[in-house]
């Protein structure tokens, strides 16, 4: 731990710090360049470390809470959790210390953006792409688990998704490492640490709680990040807390807009968020097993597409196992032959693999995507695929002028199209592909509406506020005109940042 407590305080870290910004300041070798974010405990900065010349996060203590024992152990615990742990989905810990009164961890910095900003921003994953995010996040907690330790705060937020399109995981600071010597607990009467829409009912009881807690915690965040919203929301934390206790979330296949995940996905998330931690997967290990077998089973590799593996993983497993191979080594590299191609995370979440505009191709493209055997298996299959071809496969092999469902899924397929434009930077491409649905007098209105949103979201990232704000104003009024069950379609459909902007 680097401490350099009586080193002479910096000039201009004191004045930044009359605002409560310590950006231009210096702590021991690492010179802070800009604030990052706010947490409950901490500040996080962007820094350089001089010596190394690297670019790092850090975690800096408020000074409000500096002299408080409770918080000053918290924070050092985080650190010696997350210190214990090399993993590629784990957010590397470099250094801990204090300096001039401060206590900081700096650690990996991840360029890229958490889960919970992803889904506001862009709406639920795909199923690969959540698939992707469960296998990363159990393979972390198995890593965890190994050493003894438990996360318990797995929730989107905590989730990051690196430009490169890897998963980390974040934020050890509720993490309780498992000693039987260590009698301290941070938790006061009746004050449950962890985030009520993502705690166990054993962790809202203020129980003990071991790895089982955090796959509860990992069932909650991939319900949310499949459908944009946690399984059970209220006004108060205590409501959000009383619900996890008694009540049993509804199935993802029921609320996805496509109405195409299958039935094992809602199993498994339904047994990880069991109530009772005996019914749940006895440890992460055993989950990243479960899934293995349920993608086997689905016809492995060929059923996720065939997005290549990146260079950048493949070395980071090849780096795992160059030591003397373990049960987790052996499950990375099966995740390396039949899931990494699912990381295409950089291609569907973060980075856009396509900046070009590619519609003069699609007419052609279409053509070779494998015809399935009705119009549900077709949409099924461009999920899956999730290129603008295989969307548009949907509405060529299954005219819409031939059924009412041919119908629907064309617009369902238009509006998907409209949104993986978006994702890969070509919102002129997006807000085209929007408006043809929009167009269409004898679509469902919760369809119209969503393609609505879809255009408004472009519009803005093509620069066009103006027309986005009449947009928004037609989709207000359009949104008063819904059934109650269209509302909820539509809030299913839509990122959740889409309608806090346009207040809906």
């Amino acid at each position: 731990m680097t401490d350099t407590t009586n080193a002479q305080p910096d000039d201009s870290f004191t004045a930044h710090e009359i605002g409560n910004d310590l950006t231009g300041g210096q702590l021991g070798d690492l010179q802070i360049l800009r604030r990052l974010g706010r947490g409950g405990m901490a500040d996080v900065y962007l820094a350089t470390q001089v010596s190394l010349e690297r670019q790092v996060a850090i975690k800096i203590l408020r000074a409000s809470l500096a002299n408080d024992n409770n918080y000053v152990e918290r924070f050092r615990r985080e650190a010696r959790a997350a210190a214990k742990l090399s993993h590629p989905n784990i957010v590397q810990v470099y250094d801990v210390g204090r300096s001039e009164g401060r206590y900081f961890i700096s650690q990996e910095f991840i360029d890229g953006r958490n889960l919970r900003e992803q889904i506001d921003r862009e709406g639920p994953l795909s199923l690969q792409q959540g698939l992707a995010v469960m296998m990363g996040v159990a393979s972390a907690l198995d890593a965890a688990c190994e050493q003894g330790i438990t996360h318990r705060d797995i929730k989107p937020e905590n989730i990051m998704l690196s430009n490169k399109g890897d998963v980390k995981v974040a934020d050890f600071g509720l993490a309780r490492i498992a000693n039987p010597d260590f009698q301290s607990d941070l938790t006061q009467v009746g004050l449950t640490l962890g985030t009520p829409l993502y705690m166990s009912p054993e962790q809202v009881q203020g129980k003990p709680v071991d790895v089982r807690s955090d796959l509860y915690s990992l069932g909650v965040t991939m319900f949310h990040v499949l459908t944009g919203r946690p399984p059970f929301e209220g006004e108060t934390p205590l409501a959000i807390a009383v619900r996890h206790l008694h009540e049993e979330p509804p199935r993802i296949s029921g609320l996805r807009m496509d109405d195409h995940i299958p039935g094992w996905i809602d199993e498994v998330v339904a047994r990880l968020m069991a109530k009772d931690p005996k019914k749940r997967f006895d440890t992460p290990a055993r989950l990243v097993e479960y899934l293995q077998k349920k993608v086997a089973e689905s016809g492995g590799q060929e059923s996720l597409g065939t997005l290549p593996v990146r260079l950048a993983a493949t070395k980071t497993l090849q780096s795992v196992m160059s030591a003397e191979p373990t049960s987790t080594a052996r499950r990375l590299l099966w995740l390396a032959a039949i899931v990494l191609p699912v990381l295409g995370l950089a291609a569907g979440i973060v980075s856009a693999r396509h900046r070009s505009d590619v519609a003069d191709l699609l007419s052609t493209e279409a053509a070779t995507v494998e015809p399935q055997e009705s119009v549900q298996r077709q949409f099924f299959e461009a999920m899956r695929i999730n290129t603008p071809a295989a969307w548009q496969a949907v509405w060529v092999s299954f005219p819409a002028a031939d059924s009412t469902e041919n119908k629907i899924y064309a617009a369902k397929a238009r509006i998907q199209l409209a949104r993986l434009y978006d994702q890969q930077g070509s919102p002129e491409s997006a807000q085209r592909v929007a408006r043809e649905v929009m167009n269409d007098p004898d679509l469902p209105p919760h369809l119209t509406a969503v393609a609505m949103a879809q255009c408004e979201n472009a519009l803005r990232g093509m620069g066009k506020h103006d027309e986005a704000a009449q947009l928004g104003d037609s989709l207000n009024r359009k949104w008063k005109e819904l059934s109650p069950e269209g509302q909820g379609l539509f809030r299913l459909a839509v990122p959740r940042g889409v309608l806090d902007r346009l207040d809906l």
